[in-house]
């Protein structure tokens, strides 16, 4: 989604700015966790799941930056960009679950992060 959405954004000098920096924080969302999942144990996963978070919290701040402009928002889809920045707070919350569950009850066979 986010992809689709810098894709159709107009020339504009702001937007070719924020555009490479949210594309670079969201992809590095899923990537980080995609990575930390093949880790061989919960120190490092948490490790990655915390960029993840790190980079989710950056994504929201660049949305909330659309979302703040009204010069941009005159001239994107805003509802896309409402729309993403929704999953990414589902994400944010997902993410901290996770990092918390983790810490508290580690995977059988591996170590509890610290």
């Amino acid at each position: 989604m986010v992809i689709d959405l810098v894709e159709a954004f107009p020339k504009m000098k702001s937007l070719d700015v924020i555009a490479p920096q949210l594309l670079r924080a969201s992809n590095s969302i899923s990537a980080n966790i995609a990575e930390g999942y093949g880790s061989y144990g919960n120190k490092e996963y948490g490790r990655y799941l915390k960029i993840s978070f790190k980079s989710a919290l950056e994504t929201d701040n660049w949305l909330r930056k659309l979302i703040d402009s009204k010069r941009i928002r005159d001239t994107i889809n805003i509802d896309s960009v409402l729309r993403i920045q929704a999953l990414t707070v589902e994400v944010i919350k997902m993410l901290i679950s996770l990092i918390k569950k983790i810490k508290q009850s580690p995977l059988p066979g591996l170590m509890p992060i610290a």
